[in-house]
């Protein structure tokens, strides 16, 4: 069998204006994000790592160890349960016909023989199984996806430093937060020094 082709990646996202204290949590959120969401899709081999990559205008990680290919999967499905696939006289019912139309469509076959698939338990009954090999995605398939996974750990991340820095203004207008005794609230509720 061949070695799999493995590359590094590097991603640049340019952004607006990034607070320059927020820099290194925001580089880091970007770059785990886009490293789960490759891993998650099967596109890192082992031993890849993300480095990343902050300025106040562009988020950036380089991924080693990453796969043009995820490798191929064996997959095994339920169907139907028995009582419902096969009538009194053992014969396919509609529902098991429409079921296995469906799903050979899904998987990219022309049709499924019935008498092809695995009788088995399920815990519940017996039921009918089939089982076929899933084709790995391209990595320009499951790069978008992974994308969204780094920018939705931004999007966290500021989300919580601007709670947080909320929650600190309030304390401190009340006269209870970190900078109480510097700083007093206003009736319109801006903070001005002392």
């Amino acid at each position: 069998m061949s070695q799999p082709m493995t590359d590094s990646l590097l991603i640049e996202l340019f952004t607006e204006e990034l607070p320059p204290k927020a820099l290194a949590r925001l580089g880091d959120a970007f770059a785990q994000g886009l490293f789960d969401g490759l891993g998650a899709r099967d596109l890192l081999e082992a031993g890849a790592a993300v480095t990343p990559f902050a300025t106040p205008r562009r988020l950036a990680a380089l991924v080693t160890g990453v796969r043009r290919t995820a490798p191929d999967r064996e997959q095994r499905e339920k169907v139907l349960p028995l009582t419902v696939a096969l009538d009194a006289n053992g014969a396919p019912t509609a529902p098991l016909a429409k079921k296995l139309a469906a799903l050979a469509k899904s998987v990219g076959v022309a049709e499924i023989d019935w008498q092809t698939l695995e009788r088995a338990s399920d815990g519940k009954g017996d039921a009918f199984f089939y089982r076929y090999t899933a084709r790995g995605a391209a990595l320009a398939d499951g790069l978008q996806a992974a994308l969204l996974s780094g920018i939705s750990g931004v999007l966290s991340s500021i989300s919580a430093a601007t709670r947080m820095m909320k929650s600190i203004t309030q304390a401190t207008a009340r006269g209870t937060g970190p900078a109480a005794g510097r700083c007093r609230g206003t009736p319109s509720g801006v903070i001005t020094s002392r």
